[in-house]
């Protein structure tokens, strides 16, 4: 289920609302397909999901109090239709430095700052969060990667 750079705030009201808002992708047979407009619970409800992964947009990954009563909607959500998956959280990337991104502003526009905040946001809400069984360490990959000189094309493939 995919709505580019949308909050846990955004992904609450569409499941509250009910709404098609979602392209959903499958990958069954080695290759992928989408289907736009899908509703969550549809897509929920649509197979025995043994795993579901939730994550902040990146603006508001770092940002300790957007982890809120959305989250928590959104847990029971998932605990409350898809009985049997485990939920794990993706631990999202920082933007570069230079980023054009507006949510850069609060981070003072800096990547090292970005990343510190995302960790900190995470082992505060989300560690301590007993509904997730594993948190996806993808922005401390890309944060790595940067550090090791890879680079900003790490940015455009995510």
């Amino acid at each position: 289920m995919y709505i580019g750079g949308c909050t846990l705030e955004i992904h609450a009201q569409n499941a509250k609302m009910d709404a098609a808002a979602y392209k959903y992708y499958t990958n069954s047979t080695g290759r992928w397909s989408l289907v736009p407009k899908q509703r969550l619970l549809d897509v929920v409800r649509s197979d025995k999901w043994d795993v579901i992964s939730l994550q902040q947009d990146g603006m508001h990954a770092g940002m300790v109090a957007t982890n809120n009563e959305d989250l928590e909607y959104l847990v029971k959500y998932v605990n409350d239709y898809c009985l049997d998956a485990q939920l794990v959280w993706n631990r999202t990337w920082a933007y570069p430095d230079g980023s054009p991104n507006s949510g850069m502003v609060n981070y003072n526009y800096d990547s090292e700052l970005t990343y510190q905040k995302i960790v900190e946001a995470v082992q505060e809400k989300i560690a301590p969060n007993e509904n997730f069984v594993k948190i996806v360490p993808s922005g401390i990959a890309i944060h790595n990667a940067k550090l090791a000189g890879l680079g900003g094309d790490l940015y455009n493939v995510c």
